[in-house]
């Protein structure tokens, strides 16, 4: 019986090509996925939800609305995001200085901002509310109501802005936290009066801590930008498209809906960004209250301050001249009467510590201490 013809290195060489060709394979996939430029964005993780923060099955991801809103960037630009801390107050000097292609993370549009760097269209407004204890909803509904009060805020933002040109007329003092976790714990247990921050924030700070109400007024309405450096605009009309899309799309709005932020407010912001174009570019802030007084009106409103701060210094000054002439009519005392060891223990005080300033001894003591004794 005729066999079937054998080719005994054909199997062989046939496993060795398929190999070469799958190693070849996911070679080019690799340089391929290497080749894809990355977009690097800048936040704080430390901010917390809803913006950006650690995710709780992997520290080593984030999530939140910022981190989406970073993602659909990227994607939009053809890149893969590759997120970067950033401390909130350095995020403008990191995408300056190019540390990062883009920064986020609750980042307000302000003329400061605009006159220095590239800001997007805004994809989110927010308004600045004014959060009180429980107990004072009657009594603190308005910046007004708060004189001689403490009112606190985030540092490097639009409400500590919004809230130091309203203490010049309304005479409260501003606390500037860096952290927008502290001011509403502050609050709560009465080392402060009220807090003035974003709606987002604010909510938030009203669910962590019993006891705290946010008044239904509105200070001040901002929208969140990204920033990117002076140089980067074609980079920044890019993202401009990209957002305006999402925008008209539904993308953003599925985004915010995700993380409990959506609101009617972000439906008229992106009719009139779609409209005009750029929406908030020439007036990033609209508060609700008017413009600061002049330097005499701001020397009156603090006058009540400084003479407090006087009436203190006096306070201490007095009660340390009543306690420096007890102590020292005490060791004089002591010296004369008291006993030896009493005698020499207070003199060597007045001789070595009360009679000499500290700083004095020390050449003293390097000159004569014996070299290795110490």
């Amino acid at each position: 019986m005729a066999g079937i013809p054998r080719f005994p290195h054909f199997s062989s060489t046939f496993h060795l090509a398929a190999a070469l060709a799958v190693v070849t394979l996911y070679a080019s996939v690799g340089v391929v996925a290497q080749s894809v430029e990355e977009l690097t964005w800048g936040a704080d993780a430390e901010g917390g939800a809803p913006y950006v923060e650690a995710a709780a099955d992997d520290p080593s991801r984030v999530v939140g609305f910022d981190v989406e809103v970073a993602g659909l960037l990227a994607e939009g630009l053809g890149r893969r995001p590759r997120f970067v801390q950033a401390g909130f107050t350095t995020l403008d000097a990191a995408v300056a200085r190019g540390d990062v292609d883009i920064a986020l993370g609750g980042l307000e549009d302000t003329p400061a901002r605009r006159s220095r760097l590239a800001v997007t269209v805004p994809y989110y407004e927010f308004r600045e509310v004014l959060t009180v204890r429980e107990a004072d909803r009657d009594r603190y509904r308005r910046l007004a109501d708060l004189r001689g009060r403490r009112v606190a805020t985030l540092g490097a933002t639009q409400a500590a802005d919004v809230l130091n040109a309203a203490a010049v007329r309304d005479g409260f003092t501003v606390v500037t936290y860096e952290d927008d976790v502290h001011p509403y714990g502050d609050l709560a247990v009465g080392r402060i009066d009220a807090v003035v921050l974003d709606h987002i924030l604010a909510e938030r700070g009203v669910r962590r801590n019993v006891g705290l109400v946010n008044q239904p007024g509105t200070i001040a309405v901002g929208h969140y930008v990204a920033l990117l450096a002076p140089d980067r605009t074609a980079l920044r009309d890019q993202c401009n498209e990209i957002l305006r899309a999402a925008m008209a799309d539904g993308r953003l709005e599925a985004i915010f809906r995700r993380w409990n932020v959506w609101n009617d407010d972000q439906a008229a912001l992106y009719r009139l960004q779609l409209s005009n174009g750029d929406a908030g570019a020439k007036d990033p802030i609209r508060a609700a209250d008017p413009p600061p007084r002049g330097h005499v009106d701001t020397a009156i409103v603090f006058l009540p301050a400084l003479g407090r701060a006087a009436i203190i210094s006096l306070v201490l000054s007095t009660m340390a001249m009543v306690t420096a002439v007890v102590l020292g009519a005490a060791t004089a005392i002591g010296r004369v009467y008291g006993g030896r060891v009493t005698r020499v223990a207070l003199t060597a005080y007045v001789e070595l510590i009360r009679g000499t300033p500290t700083i004095h001894p020390h050449p003293v003591l390097n000159e004569w201490w014996p070299e290795g004794a110490g």
